[in-house]
């Protein structure tokens, strides 16, 4: 192979990245389409406890396999997990359709789990080898994009649908046909990424106990444990907002989900040069602090009144607290395990989202939505203020990576 041809196989293609955005983007619409799960499960039986354990359980099996198997999931063996991963989710979200039982559906959320890691897994190690170099910032923030989008979108749009079918099972079942066109994407990435990884050590797996001893690093540690109670508290708001809102009277509560959401990605995609020029602890703390006062004034909402601005206010909190993290996630780690540092970070998300829901499950089903909410704010400025007291940040780090 000439020297020319070995150049052009080796240059990052922007479509390939476009299309690993899009796959991530379908997924995620087959995560965030089970808004309306803890509602749905109560209505047909379970109990708070049940239901929250119900919803927990997909980040249970994600957990333990990013925490077994992240290692294990390199360039060359990214394809096959995601075939797998695409055919897992697609059987799990058709399943709801016939089943109701605690323990079909038990069953049903460790399929998606272990679906999801299958297709999450690889894709973070696809993304961190096709980034161009100089590109990471704006990489990073349109791949952010792409995972937060659905969560603006599937809200409201089950809210519209659900009253168009005779069960939310019907819209788990149509987010699960989604993977169909990402099983098109994938094979497309398959038959193109490959190219652009000849000549880099794609079949080289990194040694358990190295991946691992990595993480000791004091800011890598900061990092993974406050991305830990940053989804506890945002997975339990989520899976139980529906809920909460219909207490107080909020029957389309999905539009506290798109207006939120919709200010992160706008933060995500248009104030790079505030990540570029503040100081990440400033960044982080007042993230912690916004998100904590928008969650604190929740007790007070009684109708609609002042749901968009609450909304917004979360959004703010919520969008200004992940860049700075993941930026200092990539640039503190020694670069051959930025892969597995990535799927680290999104083991503590699968974490969080265990914990969240069935920890707030249980509070509200024993203290009620008010000390839920109210516990969920005072968690999150204690952790904004012990990140601010106590994680070191290496001299030389922006708030993303460049």
């Amino acid at each position: 192979m000439s020297n020319k041809k070995r150049t052009e196989n080796t240059t990052p293609s922007p479509l390939n990245f476009l299309l690993l955005c899009g796959t991530v983007f379908l997924i995620v619409c087959n995560v965030a389409v089970y808004f309306s799960l803890h509602v749905y499960l109560q209505r047909i039986g379970f109990s708070g406890s049940q239901s929250g354990l119900v919803i927990s359980l997909y980040s249970l099996a994600g957990m333990i396999l990013y925490g077994t198997m992240s290692s294990r999931i390199t360039p060359s063996n990214a394809f096959l997990s995601m075939t797998i991963g695409l055919i897992a989710m697609f059987l799990g979200g058709c399943g709801y359709l016939f089943t109701t039982s605690l323990w079909g559906l038990l069953g049903l959320r460790i399929v998606q789990g272990i679906g999801g890691f299958c297709v999450f897994a690889p894709c973070t190690v696809l993304l961190v080898s096709i980034i161009p170099k100089g590109k990471e910032g704006s990489a990073f923030s349109l791949y952010s994009a792409a995972l937060l989008l659905p969560y603006s979108i599937l809200p409201i749009v089950s809210d519209g649908l659900s009253t168009l079918v005779s069960s939310p099972t019907w819209l788990y079942a149509g987010a699960a046909s989604l993977m169909l066109p990402a099983a098109a994407f994938t094979l497309w990435l398959k038959g193109n990424i490959h190219l652009s990884l000849d000549g880099k050590s794609s079949k080289k797996r990194l040694g358990t106990r190295d991946s691992f001893a990595n993480l000791k690093q004091p800011t890598i540690l900061a990092v993974l444990v406050t991305n830990l109670f940053y989804f506890i508290i945002f997975t339990g708001i989520f899976f139980l907002f529906q809920g909460f809102a219909l207490s107080r009277g909020i029957e389309n509560a999905g539009i506290f989900f798109t207006i939120q959401t919709g200010v992160m990605i706008a933060i995500r995609l248009g104030a790079n040069r505030i990540f570029d020029t503040l100081s990440p602890k400033l960044l982080i703390t007042t993230a912690m602090v916004l998100t904590s006062a928008s969650l604190g004034c929740l007790v007070l909402l009684n109708g609609s009144t002042l749901l968009i601005l609450l909304a917004i206010l979360f959004g703010l909190g919520m969008g200004l607290c992940t860049p700075p993290l993941n930026a200092l996630l990539y640039q503190s780690g020694d670069p051959q395990f930025r892969g597995f540092n990535a799927n680290m970070m999104i083991l503590t998300i699968h974490a969080g989202s265990f914990l969240g829901p069935l920890l707030g499950s249980r509070m509200v089903e024993i203290t009620g939505y008010t000390t839920f909410l109210l516990a969920s704010a005072l968690t999150t400025l204690g952790v904004g203020i012990l990140f601010m007291l106590l994680a070191p940040i290496p001299r030389g780090h922006s708030t993303r990576p460049r």
